[in-house]
């Protein structure tokens, strides 16, 4: 009772002390007070951060502390203010679009309460994170400091921006578990759905057609898996969103808070790095009378909030991005390469994800063909100025053949193959898991997504005049060419399209414009999200008949990597909950399960050489160590997997 008391604190102090900081600065409009109490909050979480983790302070006591002097600075300041701000939104703005945006607000409300409840009741279980983004978060939190880690068995614990892990390190510190991990990825997708409709809005687009566009956002798998994941791409792409909406702003607070989103963004996710090139040009289309300003503000910003790690990476190793063995995903050159990556990543727009078995697959892609070319019949109904061009409607008809592409192999394969369909049903050309790592945009993003953005840069650049829509549209494409010539090809390079996709998704509020899109639009969206929540492989809602908040800890833990059952459920059972234990692992091992449920036992990671003797010199009982020790002299080691792992006691 008393840590909920202490956490709820925490995080009350410090959504009010941004509040009133928003407050302050006087915005009137209701997303602008959303993401700028959202953006403040997270620029005062990370700077009080850094600071303590300067005293090895960052604890309940000291978080308190910061926040409440924070808190009182700021309503010192509006009881000091002469001239205080009275016109404040006293509701949300009324939107009406009948029975459309009625349906689809219900069930992106049910989707987010369905993840709410995932997250409360089933233990985090990505792969990356149990590798890296809770192991440093867990380290951090025992530190007491954001630190890098000595005899770090993967060094991206120390080399990538720490941002996204420290919202994780607050929950912990607030909650003294991993209850709630994943908040940050949750809180970060309802955010997310503001941004997009404030854009809209500020695009002028009317209330239904931007609630449309924000509520379609909130649809898509990758918004929808990774809300319940402790990673860390939907708040980096919500920080990206939130600097879109204030740049599209003409106040100083609006610059401030576009400047420290870019910031914030930067210090999260080293991609972000791939979409200032586009942010930049935003500024300078909307900012062209206070470019300079925004200059001033934006390099404080990304010093201030965005510089942490990339200065102790280079003070450290001597490169901003850290250990260069860690920097394999950078290209190395080679023309046309980028070429092709970015052709195999427009194809990966083409999928189902959630379609859980071949014959589904085929009806669906079929369907989702069958539907590209009726909005194109349904468009010609249409008249007057909500009418989409009929060049969008041209684009999705010569898209439309594609969604044919993988039944027909399909078909032709099971020809040859007729006992396989049925029995590997994900082998096909367009991918149908519903895995946050895999999955890329739904339905959504080939049928709707790529044709506006198409339509417009296309007309723009043949009319040699950009709007400010157009400057958006450039988002989807300018981020795509820059990771094909600074990346390599990765299979999950969906969840970095999060950040242009933010963007571009106050497109769709075209879509509302005609009915028949609208309807279309909100079917396919609905029907795609029921799929993916249900078949989600890191949360099914019933495997092997079992409901998903049936499960026990290490099976909820194992689902994604069957093989770790049994290794988490010895660590569990045998190593007690307060104990220090020493890691030396190899660089995919899963490190975060031996700080235990409370993270309540010390880890201490040592070198792969002599592992056991570096533990026996640390006074540790407890090792946990991939591959057989040299010199197991007394020691009780004993395999926990398949794959490799040792736990060691020490008996004498």
């Amino acid at each position: 009772m008393e840590t909920a008391i202490v956490g709820a604190t925490l995080l009350l102090v410090l959504l009010v002390s941004a509040f009133l900081l928003v407050r302050l600065a006087g915005p009137r409009c209701v997303p602008a007070v959303v993401l700028g109490t959202y953006v403040v909050a997270w620029a005062e979480l990370i700077v009080i951060a850094e600071a303590l983790s300067l005293v090895g302070s960052l604890n309940r006591a000291g978080l308190l502390i910061s926040e409440a002097a924070v808190c009182g600075s700021v309503v010192a300041a509006l009881c000091l203010r002469r001239s205080p701000s009275t016109k404040w939104p006293t509701r949300i703005p009324h939107i009406g679009g009948g029975r459309i945006l009625v349906v689809l607000g219900a069930g992106v409300m049910v989707s987010s309460i369905y993840q709410a409840f995932l997250i409360l009741t089933v233990p985090p279980n990505n792969v990356d994170s149990m590798i890296y983004h809770l192991t440093r978060a867990a380290y951090w939190h025992q530190q007491e400091r954001v630190a890098y880690v000595a005899n770090a068995p993967n060094e991206i614990l120390n080399s990538y921006p720490v941002n996204g892990e420290i919202g994780i390190l607050f929950s912990f510190v607030a909650t003294g578990s991993d209850r709630l991990a994943a908040a940050p990825q949750f809180l970060a997708s309802l955010v997310l759905v503001v941004a997009v409709y404030g854009i809209a809005r500020r695009l002028r687009f009317d209330r239904d057609a931007a609630a449309f566009a924000g509520l379609i956002a909130a649809t898509l798998p990758q918004v929808a898996l990774q809300a319940t994941t402790t990673q860390n791409d939907l708040v980096s792409a919500a920080f990206v969103a939130a600097a879109v909406y204030f740049l599209l702003g003409e106040t100083r607070f609006d610059t401030v808070a576009a400047a420290s989103a870019i910031g914030l963004g930067v210090g999260t996710k080293v991609v972000v790095l791939l979409a200032l090139p586009f942010m930049l040009l935003v500024a300078a289309y909307c900012h062209r009378t206070r470019l300079r300003y925004f200059a001033v503000c934006v390099v404080p910003a990304v010093v201030l909030l965005g510089s942490y790690r990339y200065v102790e990476n280079f003070v450290r190793v001597g490169n901003v991005l850290g250990n260069p063995a860690e920097r394999v995903s950078l290209r190395p050159g080679g023309f046309p390469q980028p070429l092709v990556d970015a052709a195999h990543i427009l194809f990966r727009f083409f999928e189902l994800p959630g379609f859980a078995d071949a014959p589904s697959f085929a009806l669906g892609a079929t369907i989702a063909a069958a539907a590209m070319v009726w909005f194109v019949l349904a468009g010609d109904r249409a008249t007057g100025p909500h009418r989409i061009p009929p060049r969008v409607r041209g684009l999705m008809l010569a898209l439309a053949p594609l969604w044919l592409v993988a039944p027909i192999g399909l078909l032709a394969r099971s020809f040859f193959h007729p006992d396989w369909p049925t029995r590997d049903p994900h082998q096909v050309l367009f991918n149908t898991r519903s895995n946050e790592d895999i999955a890329f945009f739904g339905p959504v993003g080939a049928i709707f997504i790529l044709p506006l953005v198409g339509y417009v840069v296309a007309t723009q650049f043949r009319k040699r005049r950009f709007s400010v829509q157009s400057v958006l549209a450039l988002a989807l494409p300018a981020f795509l060419l820059a990771y094909a010539i600074t990346l390599r090809y990765q299979p999950f390079a969906g969840r970095f399209f999060l950040i242009p996709i933010a963007v571009t998704a106050p497109l769709l509020a075209h879509l509302y414009r005609t009915r028949p899109y609208r309807i279309a639009a909100a079917t396919i969206a609905v029907v795609t999200l029921v799929f993916v929540h249900i078949f989600n492989e890191a949360k099914p809602l019933r495997s092997n008949s079992q409901w998903v908040w049936s499960r026990d800890r290490a099976e909820s833990q194992s689902l994604m990597q069957r093989g770790m059952a049994r290794p988490l459920t010895r660590i569990n059972e045998t190593v007690p909950a307060d104990a220090a234990i020493g890691v030396a692992v190899r660089s995919g091992d899963w490190v975060y399960p031996a700080f235990g449920r409370t993270l309540r036992r010390r880890v201490v990671f040592l070198p792969r050489q002599d592992a056991l003797a570096a533990a026996r010199r640390a006074n540790l009982a407890w090792v946990l160590v991939a591959g057989i020790p040299a010199d197991s002299r007394g020691w009780n080691v004993q395999p926990i997997s398949d794959t490799g792992l040792m736990l060691a006691r020490r008996i004498s």
